[in-house]
């Protein structure tokens, strides 16, 4: 197993323990540190290009769908969707009143706004092709967001699971964007970064440490 993948299930369990506290209302006030080999690039998901930045980003914010196990997708901010015969249409009913970190209540319109942003930058995102085919985006009847394809792409509900989906809005908070999801963006130092879950408090540390030096320590049975 490469040790890059071990670092990453380390998160990945630690949050999991993190969930776990939020269930049963303990609060650990000291922060949990876990070590990351590269630091976030860009946080504005569409121009995400690393797979720290991607991880964060799937816990901090939320997605229309999300993929609960391989090849499997739920709901994440769409509470139930629809798409046309031809694979060119996809309506979304969404789940209205999720919060972003700044208290903002989430609705449709926030949704539209965040893909109409992802478009704009097309030429710029690794999920480009998929932007870039979006002919337009718009709120229907309240709750409703309506994606609709220049092209039918059959695979296009899950592309929406991919963290580059992930809804956003620009705003005052830590890294100039607010997300929905479980963990806010605490902190963003140029070596570390902090994010604090929103039910119980607990913030978890997350320390850059070069891919080299964290080989060397694992294989010295210090990491």
């Amino acid at each position: 197993m490469k040790l890059r993948n071990i670092v990453t299930g380390i998160c990945v369990s630690l949050l999991g323990v993190g969930e776990g506290m939020a269930a049963s209302n303990a609060v650990q006030k000291a922060p949990i540190r876990v070590n990351i080999d590269g630091m976030p690039v860009n946080l504005e998901p569409p121009l995400l290009t690393d797979t720290n930045t991607a991880w964060i980003l799937h816990h901090v914010g939320d997605r229309l769908v999300e993929e609960h196990r391989p090849g499997q997708l739920q709901g994440n901010l769409a509470l139930e969707w629809k798409i046309s015969e031809d694979k060119r249409v996809y309506e979304f009913k969404i789940k209205t009143g999720e919060k972003f970190g700044d208290g903002k209540a989430l609705d449709a319109k926030d949704v539209v706004e965040s893909l109409s942003r992802a478009r704009k930058n097309g030429d710029r995102s690794r999920v480009g092709f998929y932007l870039k085919n979006i002919e337009s985006v718009v709120q229907k009847n309240g709750d409703m967001v309506e994606i609709v394809l220049k092209k039918p792409a059959s695979n296009f509900l899950q592309i929406l699971s991919d963290a580059s989906f992930t809804i956003y809005r620009p705003c005052s908070s830590v890294g100039g964007f607010c997300f929905t999801g479980e963990f806010d963006l605490a902190k963003l130092g140029p070596d570390s970064v902090e994010i604090r879950h929103r039910s119980n408090g607990q913030v978890f540390a997350l320390q850059f440490m070069p891919f080299d030096e964290a080989s060397s320590r694992f294989k010295a049975g210090a990491l």
